[in-house]
């Protein structure tokens, strides 16, 4: 049975052929190398015998401007959230979600099946303090391991390089948490996921700067993220192995069009690699279905 591991990059559609997009005024290698031309909202489907570029439509049927929280659930869970609460909404999962999200979420799907997942993200003590309070606007993913019983990370699982922080080198926590963690590089985050991703069944990995560099947010450290994450990305494309399928994912357009500083009507990226990389793009049309089709890959 092969691997699967799952990064999700908050905010990342496919986009015009022009000055808004940074695919086309930016060099990413992790695309350079393995495709011949840039993806954009006209060339959406990439292929170069070992890797694929495809859309995901991120509309749902629904008027409006798509938003996380739906769009998270729409994935994560396998069913049109949009559709169901009759709207978009984000960026955190509506109210009368949580019920679907416990019951039907990929975690608890794939532990059903007494397969191992894990969720490879690691959150500072603040933000335990914060659940622990009984607060409840939480993000999706988060909601998601509590509702499963999969372990939320925390700063010893980081130090000791068992996780990864959102951020991928740990400058953040070091620069803006004050919390003692060595800097790592975005190679070295990529062996690490890596590695996790090899003793696990499923894993999940959510990255969320560009969705905050699509907002306006941070932009000061545009350069920087995009160049860590480009080669984070491309170590990860490089060194997978035989029994390793990776799926790259997002939930709503925002990034490739800073024109403005709203989500996107665009579709929503994806980039497969590995022994399911046809199935996944022959399969997946719109978001539910990235929750069916990686669910198909362990029956």
């Amino acid at each position: 049975m092969s691997k699967i591991l799952l990064i999700f990059l908050d905010g990342l559609g496919l986009g015009r052929e022009d000055e808004s997009n940074p695919f086309f005024y930016r060099q990413f290698e992790f695309i350079n190398s393995h495709f011949t031309s840039k993806p954009s909202v006209n060339n959406s489907l990439l292929n170069n015998n070992s890797a694929w570029i495809s859309s995901c439509d991120a509309l749902l049927n629904m008027p409006g401007i798509p938003q996380s929280g739906t769009g998270q659930t729409s994935i994560f869970c396998g069913f049109n959230a949009s559709e169901f609460i009759g709207k978009h909404f984000g960026p955190y999962p509506y109210s009368l979600l949580l019920p679907e999200i416990e019951q039907k979420n990929i975690f608890t799907s794939l532990r059903e099946k007494h397969l191992k997942v894990n969720f490879a993200n690691a959150y500072p003590k603040a933000f335990f303090d914060y659940i622990s309070s009984g607060r409840r606007i939480i993000n999706f993913t988060a909601h998601m391991a509590q509702f499963s019983g999969v372990r939320l990370n925390d700063e010893n699982d980081l130090k000791n390089g068992n996780a990864i922080s959102a951020e991928l080198t740990n400058f953040r926590w070091r620069s803006k948490l004050n919390i003692d963690v060595p800097e790592i590089s975005p190679s070295d985050a990529a062996f690490r996921l890596l590695d996790i991703a090899e003793v696990n069944d499923f894993t999940l990995f959510e990255y969320f700067y560009l969705d905050y560099l699509g907002h306006g947010r941070l932009k000061e450290s545009e350069d920087r993220l995009t160049t860590e994450l480009d080669e984070f990305l491309n170590v990860i494309l490089h060194n997978i192995s035989p029994n390793l399928s990776i799926l790259i994912c997002s939930d709503h357009g925002n990034y490739e069009d800073l024109s403005i500083k709203t989500h996107t009507l665009n579709p929503a990226f994806l980039l497969s690699k590995g022994r399911y990389s046809q199935h996944f793009v022959d399969n997946i049309r719109s978001l539910p279905d990235i929750y069916h089709t990686i669910m198909e890959t362990f029956e």
